[in-house]
């Protein structure tokens, strides 16, 4: 039985010692950077929390004395001032089970009800949407929206996105000045729909805008530490809005506010913005985090393309304590009612989930084939805990030459010995001159192609920097690669799953590690994976099983005669944009079941 008691300042060493306990649950976002420390992040979310207790106030939940959950509520001048009602917001850090967040919450708005608040803005990590969720809308609570928070380390070399920023000739990205706001404000107002200020039958739609008009004009004004606008033929189209926080010595960003104008949207200004965004942070920030709306599944397609990674799922639920809580029926400015709203936002939290999996060992240069597949998947796992193959595709690829053809190949340091060693520990020998000849070949033989100008910086930098691995390189090119054909799963490596068992087994354990119910694989795997009887085996684990025959589409090519089967940058190179359409092509794919002939 939970007990209640008032939480104070001078509790410091109680609350550090509860902080401690939940370090990983508390501090969940820090911990993909291993450059911040335990330590350190304790130390920020006990400074965070003290620096709202002053302000605030704050109740402890205990279950036979010991510390299990901590509620603070603190006034929101912004929120209150805009929407003309006194607001205050929620922080709640807890290790409680959904009904006893459920009764705690219902205690905290107990000790609130003779203040002068007149609502509840909260936020609250969830599971699942049909346990902590559930519980915390079962009294009076108003669904705001569902919240993913997304991570991406932005300290080393390797962090910049592979997207050709100056690709489109009429764009500039600048930072905002003073002069921007009325434009900025003007693109602020049909966006952020998907907020919970949309989401909220006690809030007018004028009021919702006003709080994101508010936003943007205080961060011209210093809110936000940088502002990068958008601008097609001095028409300023869009915008991102990031600040920094210090953790111990190192420093994190955050991006605040992206909206791009209804007319410019699909055209790839919101990841220029993005990407400039990091250029700006990096050297300042070891990593940067955004959270947008389940719902909003554009924004995640787009920050999953650019290497972010889901970090946490919350809740932001509203509570009205001195004003009657409309209808379920009554209609939100999002055009939906409450109950409406909390179905598609639990569809669109269950359609993140990974339902199609592609396990494929990374190879360097792949062609098109492999990306074909890849386009299938919801999650894509680089199989690089198998054993390395020496001359196989993991090393080397063709290009096609003014004569005919050529192979280049990555040199290892495994070449002569007959040690087994998997992929992801083959180390490059760079005692040889190969990113120079690669390069070079590259050049020569596609520098008359129609689109070599617009995808040659990328491969440029990338032969001249020193790679010490080969699964790096080869994951680093083909997810460029995917970018530009417009592939954007989630990317793992079986090396990181740590997922057990050899060849059937081992891609079954990954695809239930994933709760994958569809896994996609090449037509090559087919006859051994019958063999292990993989048939019998997904299906006694509800995974369908497709596979892939690829026959390669004719596309315009330097040279004469049409070569199959090279590296997918000879169709980038020659086709530039339509080389996706050409990918995608329905007749050059068949799918076969496992099983069938």
């Amino acid at each position: 039985m939970l007990t209640y008691k008032k939480a104070e300042i001078k509790d410091k060493q109680a609350i550090e010692d509860f902080v401690k306990d939940n370090a990983r649950e508390f501090g969940k976002r820090f911990y993909i950077n291993p450059l911040f420390e335990e330590k350190t992040i304790t130390e920020y979310t006990v400074k965070e929390i003290l620096g709202k207790m002053q302000s605030g106030t704050a109740l402890w939940a205990c279950s036979e004395s010991v510390k299990k959950g901590l509620s603070i509520v603190t006034g929101s001048d912004w929120d209150s001032e805009i929407l003309g009602k006194k607001i205050g917001k929620l922080s709640l850090y807890t290790s409680l089970s959904p009904v006893e967040t459920r009764q705690f919450l219902h205690e905290t708005y107990l000790t609130l009800r003779e203040t002068e608040f007149d609502a509840i803005f909260g936020r609250v990590q969830i599971e699942s949407t049909k346990g902590t969720l559930r519980a915390i809308l079962a009294d009076n609570a108003t669904l705001g929206d569902l919240l993913v928070t997304l991570g991406k380390n932005i300290y080393g070399e390797e962090s910049f996105p592979e997207v050709d920023i100056a690709r489109r000739s009429d764009l500039v990205l600048e930072n905002g000045k003073a002069t921007d706001e009325e434009q900025l404000k003007k693109i602020t107002v049909s966006a952020y729909r998907h907020s919970h200020y949309f989401n909220d039958p006690n809030i007018s739609l004028k009021r919702a805008e006003a709080i994101y008009q508010e936003w943007i004009k205080n961060s011209l004004k210093g809110l936000a530490d940088c502002v990068i606008v958008a601008r097609v033929d001095k028409e300023t189209v869009g915008y991102i809005t990031l600040r920094t926080e210090n953790l111990g010595q190192r420093a994190f960003g955050i991006i605040d506010l992206i909206a791009v104008q209804e007319s410019y949207r699909g055209q790839g200004i919101a990841k220029m913005l993005v990407v400039e965004g990091i250029r700006q942070l990096h050297g300042r920030a070891a990593s940067l985090y955004v959270s947008t709306q389940v719902s909003n599944l554009p924004a995640l397609r787009l920050y999953h393309a650019l290497g972010f990674e889901p970090i946490l799922t919350e809740a932001t639920f509203h509570v009205w304590l001195k004003s009657e809580k409309k209808s379920s029926e009554t209609p939100l400015p999002s055009g939906l009612t409450p109950a409406q709203y909390l179905s598609k936002a639990e569809d669109a939290l269950i359609s993140r989930k990974i339902k199609t999996v592609v396990i494929s060992q990374p190879t360097y240069l792949p062609w098109l084939g492999y990306f074909r597949i890849m386009k299938e998947a919801d999650a894509y796992v680089f199989l690089d805990s198998v054993q390395f193959e020496r001359r196989s595709w993991q090393t080397r690829n063709r290009i096609k030459t003014s004569t005919k053809w050529t192979w280049l190949t990555v040199p290892t340091l495994h070449e002569n010995t007959e040690t087994l060693c998997p992929i992801q520990d083959v180390r490059i020998d760079n005692s040889k001159d190969w990113r120079r000849v690669h390069w070079n070949a590259i050049r020569t033989s596609y520098g008359k192609a129609p689109y070599f100008k617009e995808y040659a910086p990328f491969f440029m930098s990338t032969y001249e920097k020193q790679w010490e691995t080969l699964v790096s390189l080869d994951i680093h090119i083909i997810k460029h690669i995917a970018s530009q054909l417009g592939i954007s799963p989630i990317f793992f490596r079986s090396s990181e799953l740590q997922a057990e068992g050899k060849r059937t087994h081992l891609l079954l354990n990954i695809c239930r590690m994933l709760d994958a119910n569809h896994y996609v694989s090449s037509i090559g795997a087919k006859e051994y994976m019958e063999n292990d009887g993989a048939e019998k085996l997904f299906e006694e684990n509800g995974i369908k099983v497709d596979f892939v025959t690829y026959n390669e589409h004719r596309y315009p090519q330097l040279f004469g005669d049409f070569i199959p089967q090279l590296s997918a940058i000879d169709c980038l190179f020659n086709c530039g944009p339509d080389s996706s359409r050409i990918m995608l092509d329905e007749k050059c794919v068949k799918f076969q079941s496992i099983g069938s002939n």
